[in-house]
């Protein structure tokens, strides 16, 4: 299962589902933040996907771990969940192909977490990484 919290996230929600359901996510939860941009409406009708809807505040949320705490316990007990921002694509470690074979080896390993690096991949200046070169 993963769980994500968006606001306006419809420009990359394609990518990163498609990214997901690649590495073998089966199960979508997402926990949309009063988006305006049509992103939730971009997510209707999909099968694997469980939409809850707030208007809290995000801060407010902490940051929304309060909400995915709260889905977690209510629909995701006793299962491996995989807690990810819209904007952030995970790459699994040489040899892994996919979130099962990750899930298999943390369990062999009884690993409780798995805490990733991010790398982020942007200009000090939007404008000149824009330029052709």
């Amino acid at each position: 299962v993963l769980i994500t919290v968006i606001r306006n996230e419809r420009d990359i929600l394609p990518a990163f589902l498609d990214h997901y359901a690649n590495l073998g996510v089966d199960k979508f939860i997402i926990i949309d933040n009063d988006s305006d941009d049509g992103s939730p409406e971009c997510l209707s009708g999909m099968h694997n996907l469980a939409l809850y809807h707030t208007k809290q505040s995000y801060r407010d949320s902490i940051a929304g771990i309060n909400w995915v705490n709260s889905v977690a316990d209510e629909r995701c007990v006793d299962r491996w969940v995989l807690v990810v921002d819209a904007d952030e694509f995970m790459i699994l470690p040489p040899g892994l192909e996919n979130v099962r074979q990750l899930r298999d080896q943390m369990q062999r390993q009884l690993d409780m977490g798995l805490y990733c690096p991010m790398v982020d991949f942007f200009s000090d200046n939007l404008k000149d990484a824009a330029k052709p070169t």
